[in-house]
């Protein structure tokens, strides 16, 4: 009996001893956790500083690049263009005694490119100190090479150009009497100073 008790003493006092050998392992794990999450936080933070510094460094560059978008820039820009070039060619190269030239709509029409505006005039708000929202002040008729033309004016690529990127663009196809194809054209686009 004495034997068996001296057993279970000497088991339990081995049971005892693993208990903060157990303690310090979990501690040791819990430790290394809060480093590995510290280590981990401080790798993000310095991705993250990296990345804003390129960011400073980007902007700068464009900065010293690029002209903000400025309204009366864009729309000189747009006075350049020509809108409805083949349409008109078409109209002036028709025979003057030929029944298409001297019909009603032929006239209406040739009236109508006549006295219509068809420049691009640009409409812009401010929204921020920094952000600039602007819109066609109406849809305008515009075939594709004026469709054309009105993206190089906002072509990323081309160093002259603004930062400014279309928002809304919204196409309506149309046939003139001509055949030809227009489109009435909406666009919005946005801004943002550097």
């Amino acid at each position: 009996m004495q034997k068996s008790m001296s057993i279970l003493i000497l088991s339990c006092q081995a049971l005892l001893s693993i208990f903060p050998i157990a303690a310090i392992t979990a501690n040791h794990i819990k430790i290394s956790k809060r480093w590995s999450d510290l280590n981990s936080q401080i790798l993000t933070l310095k991705a993250t500083k990296d990345h804003e510094h390129l960011v400073i460094k980007y902007n700068t560059r464009i900065s010293k690049e690029r002209k903000n978008l400025s309204l009366d820039n864009l729309n000189n820009s747009c006075k350049q263009l020509r809108l409805l070039s083949k349409e008109r060619e078409r109209l002036n190269t028709l025979n003057s005694n030929s029944l298409l030239a001297q019909s009603k709509e032929v006239w209406e029409r040739k009236r109508a490119l006549e006295k219509a505006s068809q420049q691009l005039v640009w409409i812009w708000e401010q929204t921020h100190s920094d952000f600039v929202f602007t819109r066609l002040a109406h849809a305008t008729e515009m075939d594709l090479n004026d469709i054309a033309s009105l993206f190089s004016l906002f072509n990323p690529e081309n160093p002259g150009t603004p930062l400014a990127f279309f928002t809304r663009w919204k196409m309506t196809k149309q046939a003139t009497l001509l055949g030809n194809e227009i489109w009435l054209t909406h666009a919005e686009a946005i801004s943002r100073w550097v």
